[in-house]
């Protein structure tokens, strides 16, 4: 199975890119809209990643004071593993 791994925080966007994964045979789409909880959970699907998409300007959600972090943090992190993928 092709894992695609989605940091994103616009519906629209997300929307698209649901549509252009189902299309794909064998593939699944695994969205977050906060860096911080794609970071704690990079380990369990790094593995079996094919493509990771980063956004890097991030908005709280549903009025979250939270900073949701951004693209970049998750470069950061993702620097520290070896390389399973493109990451775009």
């Amino acid at each position: 199975m092709k894992t695609i791994l989605l940091l994103e925080d616009n519906a629209d966007r997300i929307v698209a890119f649901q549509w252009a994964v189902g299309e794909i045979p064998d593939a699944r789409l695994i969205i977050w809209r906060d860096a911080h909880e794609m970071i704690r959970d990079l380990p369990q699907h790094l593995d079996g990643a094919s493509l990771i998409s980063l956004d890097h300007d991030l908005v709280a959600q549903d009025g979250s004071s939270e900073d949701p972090g951004t693209g970049l943090d998750v470069c950061d992190a993702l620097a520290k593993h070896a390389p399973v993928c493109p990451v775009i």
